[in-house]
Formats: C-alpha cells, structure tokens, sequence
C-alpha cells in the first residue's frame, strides 16, 4: 500500500484508491478526488501562464 497526495501516482492504470475523508470509507477514481481538483482547478487558472 502507498499513501501519497500525488495525482500522477493516482492515475497509474489498476490502482485501488480509498478516500479516507468519506464516512465510510470509500473507493474512487483519482480524478474524483478533492486534491486532483485542486491541481486541477489550479492550472486552469493559470493556464495562460504556461
């Protein structure tokens, strides 16, 4: 098991991702979590910059 915050971690094909904020516990796909909207949320943002 690996515990990490990073969404490219997240996206490897076949990863079992538990989201530990839900009650209960609950599996998702890496980009329903809240972190990877962050990132994501972030960089659309400041798109015109890259």
């Amino acid at each position: 098991m690996i515990a990490t915050h990073s969404p490219f971690l997240l996206s490897i094909p076949g990863a079992k991702i538990y989201d530990f904020d839900e009650e209960p516990v609950d599996l998702k796909r890496w980009n329903e979590l809240e972190n990877v909207r962050a990132y994501y949320d972030f960089f659309k943002s400041q798109a015109d910059e890259f």
